[in-house]
């Protein structure tokens, strides 16, 4: 676990010349968590490391983008399937003015089954 924290810190805080030392939920100045790093990466493995060290998946990061908000943009399908099953919110709105359910039926495939959209359910304007 350590050694994947200490990755995303260099990647979150580059300009630091301390130990590296962040938790799950840190935040970059733009809000990006260590979670979104590895979406980025596209590593799964360190990305479900911290979904079971209860990394929060549903953090709005730069531009309001959540994890899953990224992985579907980069129709990484692995990490769409953690995040769904880790319980991230599908409905809220990145500051694009989308959301998870927005990003699927724009992909479309596996993604717009991945990530269905329920009718009647509450869109977050965050």
């Amino acid at each position: 676990m350590q050694e994947v924290l200490r990755s995303a810190a260099q990647s979150m805080f580059p300009a630091e010349d301390d130990d590296g030392s962040i938790d799950v939920n840190s935040r970059s100045l733009d809000g990006d968590t260590p979670l979104h790093v590895f979406v980025w990466r596209g590593d799964v493995a360190s990305a479900r490391v911290l979904v079971e060290a209860a990394a929060d998946v549903n953090a709005a990061g730069d531009m309001g983008e959540t994890p899953l908000h990224v992985a579907l943009n980069q129709q990484n399908e692995a990490l769409v399937r953690l995040f769904v099953e880790a319980g991230a919110r599908t409905t809220i709105r990145s500051g694009f003015g989308e959301t998870a359910q927005d990003i699927a039926q724009r992909v479309g495939g596996i993604f717009a089954k991945l990530v269905p959209v329920r009718r009647g359910e509450r869109q977050n304007r965050r």
